[in-house]
């Protein structure tokens, strides 16, 4: 089996968007090819390694903090319907930081 290229494992492959717990601002993660998830927050850029036998998704909420995940597969990141759960989301998040 032939081993992946460096571009290979930077693919990414799922999107992840969720209401950051401290900011309760949209924010998104992304998780390529090669197990890692990254995500920029302010200027810094973040990439952790997804553990051995770790769910992708539960690592995203425990890791960034983030609540009401949901994951979009890469090709439909920029869909309507994409657009429309993220507007729901930061509805959701703006009707959290008025409280």
């Amino acid at each position: 089996m032939a081993r992946r290229t460096k571009r290979e494992n930077e693919q990414i492959i799922y999107t992840y968007y969720g209401i950051n717990a401290e900011t309760y601002e949209v924010e998104s993660v992304s998780q390529t090819r090669g197990g890692s998830l990254t995500a920029f927050r302010g200027d810094n850029y973040i990439c952790l390694p997804i553990g051995p036998g770790c769910i992708a998704k539960s690592e995203v909420v425990i890791l960034f903090k983030l609540q009401g995940v949901f994951c979009v597969p890469a090709g439909f990141a920029d869909s309507e319907s994409t657009k429309m759960k993220i507007s729901e989301l930061q509805a959701k998040a703006d009707a959290i930081d008025l409280f």
